[in-house]
């Protein structure tokens, strides 16, 4: 069975399609939620995050090192609190990405607030190292627990929260907010 339309069926049933070409630059009308410089705030917000979370791995692993010797566990322990820290602020950008952004955006700012409380970085007096010989792991990983965890898992969830939010957004490009994902490996 063929199905044929006429014209005046077509021209009533088929709305017309607009595209945009590569070659013309978007421009935002007037009433629009988005500009034009909108992907570039979002980038250099996940920019910015990344390059805290970045910084802060090798300086706090740092401040340990003459406490504990240069030692393979050092290294090795403070990369697996990282990256425990990372999957664990995912976690909580996956499971708070069920919100709606505005709220989810409140939320993630008070505990960014209340993560200055463990500024600045440093390693607390009260934090003695285990004795020469002892294994300095779980000591490690309490005090980068305490002084890191919260911070850390704050910023290591920025990037997913904010490709979220941006996909939220009336930017031509919010259907892939992956785009962002170069920012935060410049």
């Amino acid at each position: 069975m063929k199905c044929q339309l006429d014209a005046d069926t077509a021209a009533t049933h088929i709305a017309p399609v607009t595209t945009q070409t590569a070659a013309e630059p978007y421009t935002p009308r007037v009433g629009d939620r988005t500009s034009r410089h909108l992907l570039w705030i979002f980038a250099a917000a996940i920019f910015l995050n990344a390059t805290l979370l970045f910084v802060v791995q090798p300086m706090f692993t740092k401040l340990v090192l003459p406490l504990l010797g240069g030692t393979p566990a050092v290294w090795n322990t403070c990369l697996v609190f990282f990256q425990g820290a990372l999957l664990v602020g995912y976690l909580y950008a996956h499971v708070t990405s069920r919100m709606r952004p505005v709220r989810q955006g409140i939320l993630h700012l008070v505990l960014l607030a209340l993560g200055l409380l463990f500024l600045p970085l440093g390693i607390p007096a009260a934090a003695v190292p285990p004795p020469g010989s002892a294994m300095p792991i779980g000591w490690l990983l309490m005090l980068l627990t305490i002084t890191l965890g919260v911070p850390f898992t704050l910023l290591a969830a920025g990037a997913p929260m904010l490709q979220r939010w941006f996909a939220t957004t009336d930017h031509p490009q919010a259907a892939n907010p992956y785009v962002l994902y170069v920012a935060s490996n410049l």
